[in-house]
């Protein structure tokens, strides 16, 4: 069970967007998956909080890329 199925009001009146980096130590390109956007610098750190646990990585950022099709 994915966590968008187990906890579906997480993610109510947010969308996914990604980021397109260069990762200066690799020289490589890296995708970031960005949800949002939160109402402040806290909500989305708590969002953060409570999916770490899920071991999802999640440091909370501008809102911010190239909007993604949900499936």
């Amino acid at each position: 069970m994915s966590l968008r199925t187990a906890h579906p009001q997480l993610f109510e009146g947010i969308q996914p967007v990604v980021s397109v980096k260069q990762n200066p130590r690799t020289g490589r390109t890296e995708l970031h998956l960005i949800v949002g956007p939160y109402a402040n610098a806290e909500t989305a750190a708590q969002f953060c909080d409570f999916v770490v646990p899920f071991h999802v990585n999640c440091q909370p950022a501008m809102f911010d890329g190239s909007r993604l099709a949900l499936q």
